[in-house]
């Protein structure tokens, strides 16, 4: 005959074989419930139990987060799995057995974040532009990591294969775009024979931009040293560069003619 006992503490639960005993209450730990992005790899999941012969069963409600529907003892690592757009959840149950002692069931949960859409490039002069609405983005040029430019702009100064990668608002990185190959052609410095050139430079407050013959209307993006872009802003016949909202430093004015597609960089200094 078999008889379950249900115990008051921590809602356990012992089934007794005849004539069996279970000589102290067997009990165990899982890890806490947590979340994950797509593609992460987990960490070890272990259960720990006061009897050192106990073993584990244990089952999962959603296979489709990368692990198997069930399996026994501790948890190896696994890469999680969400392919779809919106965060999925699974129950992990766990049973301790030792000797004629069974557990009533604890469960906790793996909840997998989705990745952002992978992005694409688009390209204008040499400002490259990414998709997606993500919260940073980490830039390669040449498949080495672009340092200090998280936006989603980037002027490029050098010819090669630039790709980007987008963090969502869940803290999940997408894959990274294709690369797209810019080859960087017809830039020149700001001089009085391209019809432009600055006041001055060394600059204060504001970067003059002059333009000698008929006016025309261009398009000016103030980039960091480092290629991340700070502001953008249309000029007809030349104009004020307002740079005084930021620090001393070296800057990188990026000129472009609407009208013929030519361009022109300068790098300029705040004092």
């Amino acid at each position: 005959m078999r008889k379950t006992i249900f115990l008051g503490l921590s809602g356990l639960a012992l089934t007794l074989g005849a004539g069996a005993q279970c000589p102290t209450p067997l009990t165990f730990q899982v890890p806490s419930s947590f979340s994950i992005c797509n593609g992460a790899q987990t960490q070890p999941l272990l259960f720990g139990s006061n009897d050192a012969s106990a073993t584990f069963a244990w089952s999962n409600s959603n296979p489709s987060i990368g692990l198997a529907p069930s399996g026994s003892d501790d948890i190896a690592p696994f890469a999680a799995v969400n392919s779809g757009s919106t965060e999925v959840t699974a129950t992990i149950t766990v049973t301790a057995t030792a000797g004629p002692c069974v557990s009533a069931p604890q469960s906790f949960t793996i909840s997998v974040r989705p990745s952002p859409a992978t992005p694409s490039l688009s390209v204008q002069g040499n400002l490259l532009q990414s998709s997606g609405g993500g919260t940073s983005y980490a830039w390669y040029y040449n498949g080495a990591p672009v340092d200090g430019v998280t936006g989603p702009s980037f002027g490029a100064t050098l010819s090669g294969n630039y790709a980007v990668q987008v963090v969502g608002g869940n803290g999940c990185a997408s894959a990274v775009s294709p690369a797209l190959n810019l080859l960087i052609t017809g830039v020149s410095a700001l001089r009085a024979g391209s019809g432009l050139q600055l006041a001055a430079n060394p600059v204060r407050g504001q970067a003059l931009l002059l333009q000698t013959g008929p006016a025309r209307n261009y398009t000016v993006w103030v980039l960091t040293s480092g290629g991340a872009l700070l502001q953008s802003q249309r000029l007809r016949g030349g104009g004020a560069i307002d740079l005084s909202r930021y620090p001393a430093g070296v800057y990188l004015l990026l000129v472009r003619d609407e009208r013929s597609g030519a361009l022109w960089q300068e790098r300029v200094v705040k004092a």
